[in-house]
């Protein structure tokens, strides 16, 4: 009898061990916290401190990532609830739930019960702009969004569904950029650059497209550029799709417009655009003449460009039309700028260099050996040959410039010296050398023959040289009268001395 009590009593308490692991396990997956949840919300790209907020729209009992026993949320009203079960054919918030599967599923039914919240959401707080935290109560399937107006340079996140222990999501979506450059330096593309009055500059505009433009219905897509009055716009743009190496021109989906001295190029919908995607680029390339009207140094000839975009990936997401034009941001202006130089020369006496020397005549190649032309100073174009380059005079003050050249090799050929001067027996070569920072023009020199280049003024874009001439000299004759006309002269009058002298003598003797 004993031995049977013991036998009872061991498996009596083998029971109790198993049926408290049993509760142990079964209170480990629900979760009964009494401290409220905590979401945070991560945002890598922050342009501005954002204000999110999470809505409720179901609730019940947590385990682990399941919720169950699914009714109503507290930001869903009687009325919504009866709206909502109608729009989805359903009886309660439980079958509705039953209807979202997939994650598309979520998003399609985060824009379609945005409309049915009302309450007052949990809002989140914040210290840096990056990270942020909104505390809850109860657990459930909560909707997050922006709920403050965010600034230019940003975007909305697109609206979030996440079942609510403690969880950690981030901001649903980033905001495209754009980028300008000059292509035709001669090297590589640059945000600066030097030009003659009369050269083609080549522009680039480069759009890329946010992470998350999958998550849009529409998507407005606009280039504002802008000119100054120093750069002529040739009416040739033309718009491309970049895909890696492929390179698709779809200027006929864009609006190309020019008035005053702004560009703008505009899509109301890229989507309508095919085999465009998150990764694509798009560029758009047209040409502009530097013309006589250009800032010589100084500031240069500035180009700016911003983008504007749909910043909104939750406008239409519901498949109706929208009634208000899309929400949109724009990224900060990104400039490009083209600087012109000036070349003043001026014409001395090689013997006294403050006497100055009018009517010199030059004419000035370029190293690809055209010859320039210019009008009141400044460059009209270049020809090819000599006779049609323009002649460059110096006036009362021996001085002539050349106003709207690149840097680079050019040389300067004295075809007329002044009165009483000799012609200079070489072309004189002269190297203009600039660099260049994010400020603008960096470094001008100018280096003339095998001198040591002397610095220009990064001001007023000028480089100064002095051309130096050297009077004729008086040199002997040969084949002419010479001075013969003077020993006969000479002759003459010993001549004639001789005679009064002897005449003399005679007169006194008688």
């Amino acid at each position: 009898m004993v031995k049977h009590m013991k036998k009872f009593t061991a498996m009596l308490l083998a029971v109790i061990m198993v049926l408290g692991m049993a509760m142990s396990a079964s209170a480990d997956e629900t979760d009964s916290t009494t401290d409220g949840y905590t979401i945070t919300i991560t945002h890598n790209d922050a342009k501005q401190a954002h204000t999110y907020a999470a809505y409720q729209v179901f609730t019940g009992d947590l385990y682990g990532n399941v919720l169950s026993n699914i009714v109503w949320g507290s930001n869903v009203t009687k009325q919504d609830q009866a709206a909502l079960e109608e729009k989805y054919k359903v009886t309660s918030a439980a079958a509705l739930a039953e209807k979202i599967v997939t994650e598309d599923d979520a998003k399609a039914f985060a824009e379609a019960v945005e409309e049915y919240l009302t309450g007052t959401p949990a809002s989140s707080t914040t210290t840096d702009n990056k990270v942020y935290t909104i505390n809850v109560e109860t657990a459930g399937y909560y909707l997050i969004k922006d709920v403050a107006t965010v600034n230019t340079h940003d975007s909305y996140t697109r609206y979030m569904m996440k079942v609510v222990k403690d969880t950690s999501v981030s901001h649903k979506g980033t905001v495209p950029t754009v980028d300008k450059q000059i292509t035709n330096t001669g090297t590589e593309d640059t945000e600066t650059g030097d030009f003659n009055i009369g050269d083609t500059v080549n522009y680039s505009l480069i759009g890329t497209l946010p992470s998350n433009y999958a998550d849009y219905t529409t998507y407005k897509y606009v280039f504002h550029d802008t000119l100054t009055s120093g750069l002529t716009y040739n009416e040739d743009a033309k718009v491309y799709v970049v895909n890696g190496e492929v390179k698709k021109d779809v200027t006929v989906s864009f609006k190309v417009e020019y008035a005053g001295n702004k560009l703008t190029v505009s899509i109301d919908n890229l989507k309508t655009v095919d085999t465009v995607d998150t990764d694509s680029k798009i560029v758009v390339e047209y040409t502009c003449k530097l013309n006589a009207n250009a800032v010589v140094g100084g500031t240069g000839n500035p180009n700016t460009v911003k983008l504007e975009f749909s910043n909104d990936p939750n406008y239409g997401g519901d498949g109706e039309t929208p009634t208000t034009p899309p929400p949109t941001g724009e990224t900060p202006e990104d400039t490009v700028v083209v600087f012109t130089f000036e070349l003043d020369v001026t014409k001395v006496d090689g013997e006294d260099t403050s006497k100055k020397l009018q009517g010199a005549e030059f004419k000035l190649k370029n190293a690809e050996g055209k010859w320039v032309t210019v009008e009141n100073g400044k460059v009209t174009g270049w020809k090819d040959a000599e006779a049609d380059g323009s002649i460059l005079t110096s006036d009362e003050n021996g001085f002539l410039k050349i106003s709207g050249l690149e840097d680079g090799t050019y040389y300067l050929k004295e075809t007329k010296a002044p009165d009483g001067y000799n012609l200079l027996a070489a072309d004189i070569t002269i190297v203009i050398t600039s660099t260049y920072d994010e400020k603008g023009v960096k470094t001008l020199t100018i280096k003339v023959d095998n001198d040591t280049p002397a610095d220009g003024d990064t001001g007023t874009g000028i480089v100064e040289t002095t051309v130096e001439n050297n009077s004729g000299a008086t040199l002997p004759e040969t084949g002419g009268i010479g001075t013969t006309i003077f020993y006969i002269a000479g002759a003459v009058l010993v001549l004639a001395a001789v005679v009064l002298l002897v005449t003399k003598r005679r007169m006194k003797a008688e």
